[in-house]
């Protein structure tokens, strides 16, 4: 069963993996419809490690250079 973490949990949670996060950070990308998977439940919420462990694996962006490279190899 999935871990339940409150905000602040989930912050340190985040840290803990090298992603040094606020609550108060969490709190404003969440009302900006940002960051990571959460649930409400009632007036409370919760992140569940593996939304946390997605979040944290990021995004990958494409450069000019890596591009180029990709293209140079094919």
């Amino acid at each position: 069963m999935p871990k339940n973490l409150n905000t602040k949990k989930a912050a340190e949670f985040l840290t803990g993996l090298g992603i040094p996060f606020s609550k108060k950070t969490l709190e404003i990308w969440r009302s900006q419809g940002r960051g990571p998977k959460y649930k409400r439940v009632g007036g409370s919420v919760f992140y569940t490690e593996s939304a946390l462990f997605e979040f944290s694996k990021g995004q990958s962006v494409e450069t000019e250079d890596s591009l180029k490279i990709r293209s140079d190899q094919g």
